[in-house]
Parts: structure tokens; sequence; C-alpha cells
């Protein structure tokens, strides 16, 4: 039998150095391991919408990397200068729910 488990997406951003590693580079991992809800607007800067934990990100794209990066969850007290697809890029995992089977 399998159970089926309720959790949210959350956001990240996913900063690098984009003279070491670029985005496409990183756009490639991330496709390559199944986290294909992305959106990048910022040299040297992925966002990202998964069910999974920072560490887990960073435990996939740590053996594939060249430089440092750094894998942070986005909360709600957030502000900068975006377009408004990307605003609600990040603000959407906040009320997305996702059922899967395990």
């Amino acid at each position: 039998m399998r159970l089926k488990k309720e959790t949210t997406l959350r956001s990240y951003i996913i900063a690098f150095n984009n003279y070491a590693d670029d985005r496409d580079k990183v756009i490639r991992i991330l496709d390559e391991h199944r986290l294909r809800i992305w959106r990048s607007e910022i040299p040297g800067c992925v966002m990202l919408n998964t069910i999974n934990t920072a560490k887990e990100v960073r435990d996939i794209l740590v053996s594939q990397m060249n430089g440092r990066f750094i894998v942070a969850e986005i909360s709600g007290n957030r502000s900068g200068m975006m377009t408004m697809e990307c605003w609600d890029f990040l603000s959407s995992s906040r009320k997305a729910k996702v059922v899967y089977e395990e």
C-alpha cells in the first residue's frame, strides 16, 4: 500500500559564482534531478520551487559545481527589484500543496 503525503512547496534562491559555473549548467543539474520548477532573471542566481530541503538541493549541486554557492529559503520577508512574474513565482510556493505517494 502506498501512503499519500502532503507537503508544501518551498522557494529558494540559489546564488552562485557565475564565473565558475554558468546559469545553463546550474539549470541542467536541476533538470537532471527533476527539480524543474525554476526561474532565472538575475545573473548568478536561480530561483527554485521544490518540496526538497535546502540541504537536499545543496547535496545535488555540491558534487557538480566548481565555485561557491548558497541555497537560501525565501520567507515572507523579502524585497528587491524584479518583475511581477518573478514575485508571483516566489509567492506561488506559499500557496501550493503537493500530494505525492511514497
